[in-house]
């Protein structure tokens, strides 16, 4: 005696199942699962109109077999919720990737899978989260830029963009309702908001441990050198004309498409307008960017020398007050194959440390960052924009080495996402807005293993009133549902739906009886 009746919603995926008998695989499911079958199931209307139907047969949990839940699970989850079902209460198989694309003789695969997943969906239990009543507001840290970008975009959406400007004392609360206390001057204000994103912005900082030189008269920085280029044109004039000027860079911020094309286009002003003669040093040129092709074509057109890095990274050393450039360039040929060639320069220019501005606002946040520079870990799982935290994002210069371009298009992806999240945490359809830890208050024993090992700050245990025991709470508008907690917890307090071992039994006692 089964649970719960389950459906299964079968999808033949344009026709592309060639290997596979759906006929067959109806007829193996067991007896009182009813099945309904659609051509293609990504689309939402006949998706929805099929699930309505089972519905109306009573069917309380499905499977729904079809291509990669990762690709389908979103339509999917939001059309379920649409027809008037628990999207946590459907279970995704995979019959295209995994069965017919993968296996010449698919059929027998897909039957075990079909039979597994509704001996699975039919223990499951699951507990829709409780709604949360999230703040419409957005805090923008930064200023600049970014800031402003992103600003318009959340406002563009009908949400409130409020600019935070000051020193960032203290962060309570978490998604849908953080506080911030905010020092300016002497007042200290208090900024409410649902979600958060950082557009601080980067900075350059020049390093002498890098390269091994330190700045003086014939030895600049690149943010120096541009200091000269926009203050008073005749003391640039007067100091640059006709010298001969070397660039190096790839040096503190490898493969920095936005050092490499600072340098590029100074380098070309340099050339055309200064009459220098200058030169470029760097392990390759930086073109991948919206007219950073046309400023290396016109720069070399101009005049300036570029030298690939080729081998071994090229050396600056200062003899005296008079810099040079070392480096083996075998692909002119002739001498050059066989020997270093050292430029002698008037100028050295050198590249910078790049990072996040106010960075350290990281242990604030309780941001992970990349190699202590900026506000994203270097994590595969996280999306460009995202960071440990819900409803905490990040963008352009605050995150990487981006420039303007990528701003714009990043602060267009977080104003959607900020929409998103904050409807989601009201009325969650989205199987990753579903899935939360769930505590057992009577098996805690308050040891701090889950609040330790959660990496996205969504459990703490209250402090203890009385002789009442407190047991570990979820944040559930900051849980992601990864399922670390659970795995450490050693009391086994910490569940989630649709993860139960009953499930996983059920599916195993299935797999374990079938014969491929």
């Amino acid at each position: 005696m089964t649970k719960y009746k389950t459906g299964l919603l079968l999808c033949d995926c344009g026709g592309s199942l060639r290997n596979i008998d759906l006929d067959a695989l109806e007829a193996s499911l067991p007896q009182g699962v009813p099945a309904r079958r659609v051509s293609e199931m990504c689309d939402p209307e006949e998706f929805s109109e099929a699930a309505t139907l089972l519905g109306r047969e009573g069917v309380e949990r499905v499977v729904v077999a079809a291509c990669s839940p990762w690709a389908s699970a979103t339509t999917m989850g939001e059309a379920l919720a649409e027809a008037g079902w628990n999207p946590g209460t459907a279970l995704f198989v995979n019959l295209r990737e995994q069965c017919s694309w993968a296996h010449d003789n698919a059929q027998d695969k897909a039957a075990m899978l079909l039979a597994a997943a509704v001996a699975r969906v039919q223990e499951r239990e699951w507990k829709k989260p409780e709604p949360v009543q999230g703040s419409r507001s957005v805090a923008i840290l930064g200023t600049g830029p970014d800031a402003d970008l992103v600003a318009s975009e959340v406002a563009s959406l009908g949400y409130e963009a409020v600019p935070v400007q000051g020193r960032v004392r203290s962060l309570s609360g978490g998604p849908g309702r953080f506080a911030l206390e905010v020092e300016l001057g002497k007042d200290v204000n208090e900024v409410t908001a649902g979600a958060l994103v950082i557009a601080t912005g980067k900075e350059s900082r020049f390093s002498e441990e890098d390269h091994g030189l330190e700045l003086g008269p014939t030895v600049w920085s690149l943010s120096g050198l541009e200091a000269m280029l926009k203050g008073d044109d005749f003391t640039a004039v007067c100091r640059l004309r006709g010298l001969r000027v070397g660039f190096l860079v790839d040096v503190s911020a490898r493969d920095s498409v936005s050092q490499t094309s600072r340098a590029v286009a100074m380098a070309g002003a340099l050339q055309s307008d200064y009459a220098c003669e200058t030169y470029v040093f760097a392990r390759d040129a930086k073109v991948a960017g919206p007219g950073l092709e046309t400023l290396y074509r016109e720069s070399r057109a101009s005049g300036v020398f570029f030298a690939k890095e080729e081998g071994e990274p090229a050396r600056a050393s200062l003899d005296g007050l008079s810099p040079s450039v070392t480096a083996r360039m075998p692909s002119l040929g002739g001498s050059f194959a066989e020997e270093p060639v050292r430029v002698p320069l008037d100028v050295l220019v050198l590249d910078e440390r790049l990072s996040a501005r106010d960075l350290d606002l990281s242990g604030l946040l309780g941001i992970g960052t990349w190699k202590g520079r900026f506000f994203q870990q270097e994590n595969v799982r996280l999306f460009p924009i995202f960071t440990n935290r819900r409803g905490v994002w990040t963008l352009g210069g605050a995150r990487g080495d981006l420039d303007g371009h990528d701003s714009a298009v990043e602060a267009r992806a977080i104003a959607m996402e900020v929409s998103r999240f904050l409807k989601a945490l009201e009325a969650p359809s989205h199987p990753d807005d579903l899935r939360k830890a769930e505590v057992d208050p009577v098996k805690c024993a308050r040891c701090l293993t889950c609040v330790r090992a959660c990496p996205h700050l969504a459990i703490a245990i209250p402090p203890f009133e009385g002789a009442q025991k407190r047991a570990a709470v979820v944040d559930v508008a900051a849980c992601r549902g990864c399922g670390v907690c659970a795995t450490m917890c050693p009391a086994k307090a910490i569940s989630y739906s649709g993860y139960s071992d009953e499930e996983f039994y059920a599916e195993l006692k299935v797999m374990g009886g079938w014969k491929l």
